[in-house]
């Protein structure tokens, strides 16, 4: 699960504003013709697309180190009957070229609507981008016009991105609860290697498995992690029947130092 972040926040304001620059034809000094960036800086980033005048799609992206991303984008819109949820998960692993990004991409698209079942959609495709500045890329993808990620803004947050990150800092159990089934997450130290760990995912008798987490640049307040899962049942809130959650898993966390649980009085990690 990736955590949502609220639009009022700076960061976004800054990527709106370079999404408005772009639409009337301004420019700014980290869109300049001179830009010199090579590669966007690994970190969190905010994510932001323009939908129309008066609505913004927004979310946050986790960039690695090894070049793999995540990009996590929800939206919320009243209609007759009720609400209309809508998530995408972006997936894949940057490359750079001549002042551009590429990657391939699959992109897991989730909608539900009041009235209907929910459902997934997976699809694939290519992401590209140009870099405006080592903070700020402008995205677009072969998928269609109606992807999430096209037309859109990743701004870095160095506040967020650049404390030093080991595997004491996010060694913890984590707990999330979802329709009355609570799912534990634990990450234990290496005892050898503060860049390294072990991660277990337990949902009671159910749907439970074990993985590694890594820290590839410990200066990036970013993580990957991978694991397996099985014995998993269905789940109504997500139209996934017995079964089809089995399997590897693969993903990117960041650690919210300011986030701390008050009942371990330890902080928490977002995946």
């Amino acid at each position: 699960m990736l955590k949502g972040i609220n639009k009022a926040n700076a960061g976004f304001m800054v990527v709106f504003s370079a999404l408005a620059l772009g639409a009337c034809g301004g420019s700014s000094s980290s869109s300049s013709s001179n830009n010199s960036a090579t590669e966007l800086k690994p970190g969190v980033f905010y994510m932001g697309k323009k939908l129309s005048a008066d609505e913004e799609l927004v979310g946050e992206s986790f960039i690695s180190s090894t070049g793999k991303f995540v990009i996590f984008l929800r939206n919320e819109s009243e209609v007759d009957g009720g609400l209309v949820v809508e998530k995408s998960f972006t997936f894949g692993n940057l490359q750079y070229s001549s002042g551009k990004l590429s990657s391939q991409i699959e992109e897991y698209k989730y909608l539900n609507p009041p009235e209907a079942d929910a459902s997934w959609d997976r699809l694939e495709g290519s992401l590209f981008g140009d870099l405006k500045s080592s903070k700020r890329a402008d995205l677009t993808s072969s998928i269609s016009e109606s992807s999430p990620i096209t037309k859109g803004v990743l701004y870095r947050d160095d506040k967020r991105s650049d404390p030093n990150l080991t595997i004491n800092d996010i060694y913890n159990s984590f707990m999330m609860t979802n329709s009355g089934t609570t799912t534990t997450v634990t990450i234990t130290p290496d005892s050898s290697d503060e860049s390294k760990g072990t991660f277990v995912v337990n949902q009671g008798d159910t749907c439970n498995g074990n993985g590694e987490v890594s820290i590839p640049d410990q200066a990036i307040n970013v993580f990957e992690v991978t694991y397996k899962v099985s014995n998993c049942p269905s789940s109504t809130d997500e139209n996934a029947a017995q079964g089809l959650r089995d399997g590897d898993y693969s993903g990117l966390g960041t650690y919210d130092a300011k986030a701390v649980d008050s009942t371990n009085n330890r902080s928490t990690a977002h995946l």
